[in-house]
C-alpha cells in the first residue's frame, strides 16, 4: 500500500536509501554516500514529498518528489526489487502529474533500463558537481 511518509520515518528511509544507493552505485565511493546520509535525513526528506510502500508493517521502498513532477529518488529494498514495486511508484506518480523528470547516473544500467521501460526518455546529459559522474535527465509526458 502506497501512502505518504511520516516525518518520524525519516531515519528508516535514510537507512533504506543508504543501503540501496551504495548497492546501485558501486562506481561512487561508499564514503561519499555515508557523508550524505545526514543531509538526506535532515534536509532532503523534510523538503520533499515522499511516499512509501509497506509490507507487513515494514517500509520496503519509497519515492520522493523534490518539486512538482521531479523525482528526487526512488528506492526499493534489494530483496524486494523486481517485484513490481518501482512500477507501482511510477504509476502512482503518473496519476498525479502530467510529466515527470528525474536524473539517473549513466553507469546505473539497471535504473536506466527500468525508466526506459516506464516510458522515460533522455533529454540531456550533465556531470554531477559532487561526484564527477555523468547523469541523464530523463522525462516522461502523458
Amino acid at each position: 500500500m502506497i501512502r505518504l511518509a511520516q516525518k518520524k520515518e525519516n531515519q528508516i528511509l535514510t537507512r533504506l536509501w543508504l543501503k540501496t544507493t551504495t548497492l546501485s552505485h558501486p562506481f561512487i565511493p561508499m564514503n561519499f554516500w555515508r557523508r550524505r546520509a545526514k543531509a538526506i535525513e535532515d534536509n532532503f526528506l523534510p523538503q520533499s514529498v515522499t511516499y512509501v510502500d509497506e509490507e507487513a508493517g515494514e517500509i520496503i521502498g519509497f519515492i520522493s518528489f523534490m518539486r512538482k513532477g521531479f523525482i528526487g529518488g526512488l528506492f526499493v529494498a534489494k530483496e524486494q526489487q523486481r517485484k513490481g514495486i518501482g512500477t507501482l511508484f511510477i504509476n502512482h506518480a503518473k496519476k498525479n502529474f502530467t510529466s515527470l523528470e528525474l536524473d539517473v547516473y549513466v553507469k546505473n544500467k539497471q535504473a536506466l533500463a527500468f525508466y526506459k521501460k516506464q516510458g522515460f526518455s533522455s533529454t540531456m546529459v550533465h556531470m554531477g558537481e559532487k561526484t564527477g559522474e555523468n547523469s541523464f535527465r530523463m522525462r516522461w509526458e502523458r
